[in-house]
């Protein structure tokens, strides 16, 4: 597996899966990017990564959005906008 050889940690599993974050160790994480192409998901998963294990850093990747969406991951994340050009 590439992931070891790098000396990198694999989980496998649904990120929706509180027991799946536990079992990466979440709690211990600085950072979590969600970058799946579901704007529901990436929401859910930047919440339980803000709320349930107080990950300092979460960062949502969506590509195609309008800003309806992003609107409301804002506003369920309370956060503010950050958009930046590749």
């Amino acid at each position: 597996m590439v992931s070891k050889s790098e000396g990198l940690t694999a989980i496998h599993g649904s990120v929706l899966q509180e027991q799946v974050l536990s079992e990466a160790q979440a709690g211990r994480t600085e950072l979590v990017i969600a970058m799946t192409p579901n704007v529901e998901v990436n929401t859910i998963v930047a919440r339980t990564a803000r709320n349930v294990f107080q990950i300092p850093e979460v960062h949502l990747l969506q590509a195609g959005s309008g800003l309806d969406d992003l609107a409301l991951i804002r506003k369920h994340l309370k956060a503010e906008p950050c958009l930046r050009a590749l």
